[in-house]
């Protein structure tokens, strides 16, 4: 008589119902990290242009307002045009006397705004050499599009045409500056009330 054994069957492998299952869990894991890496990077490109926009933008509107809220006279020499703009001030509450001088400069295909920063002698003289000279922006659009960097505003807040009244009758400016970040254009302005200046 002969005996049969029954053997379990061996089972080296997936069944087609483990496989799908894995498979679409794994496809999921798949879509969740790629759903991450893309929420990651458009954060970094939002940062990355954030940046941009401060440093040609948002910096040199706070730097340049701050020196001329404390001005005591804007300069005849160089004129103030809307592209130029030079004010004496005592910055540092030194009693040193400091000119600031503002332009724009188009140099090598970009164009910045540029301060220079003069000591004057007790006569109201520019002693030299500059002492300090600071570049913001590298993609400053005004002198293309035709937007002043500076308006001047009297007493009563209108605007001044004829340049040459800016010295005594300007008492506070509106400084607008234009720039290209990402290919699109970005533009803000902040005014500036002279506080050292009688109305």
């Amino acid at each position: 008589m002969r005996v049969r054994c029954l053997q379990a069957r061996k089972d080296d492998g997936f069944s087609l119902t483990e496989l799908i299952v894995s498979l679409t869990l794994l496809g999921f894991v798949l879509a969740l990290a790629y759903s991450i890496s893309q929420v990651v990077s458009i954060g970094q490109r939002n940062a990355d242009r954030q940046s941009l926009v401060a440093r040609e933008i948002t910096y040199p509107l706070t730097r340049i307002s701050e020196i001329l809220i404390q001005n005591h006279r804007i300069e005849v020499s160089p004129a103030p045009t809307g592209m130029t703009l030079s004010v004496r001030t005592d910055q540092d509450l030194n009693d040193q006397q400091e000119q600031h001088n503002f332009r724009l400069v188009t140099e090598g295909g970009d164009t910045y705004i540029e301060q220079q920063v003069f000591l004057l002698n007790s006569s109201g003289v520019r002693v030299l050499p500059v002492q300090r000279v600071a570049r913001w922006g590298t993609r400053v659009t005004n002198v293309d599009a035709g937007v002043p960097l500076f308006r001047y505003f009297d007493a009563s807040g209108a605007p001044i045409a004829d340049m040459s009244r800016v010295p005594d009758a300007a008492r506070s400016v509106e400084i607008t500056i234009r720039s290209t970040v990402d290919g699109r254009v970005v533009q803000d302005s902040v005014r500036a009330a002279f506080r050292n200046r009688d109305s």
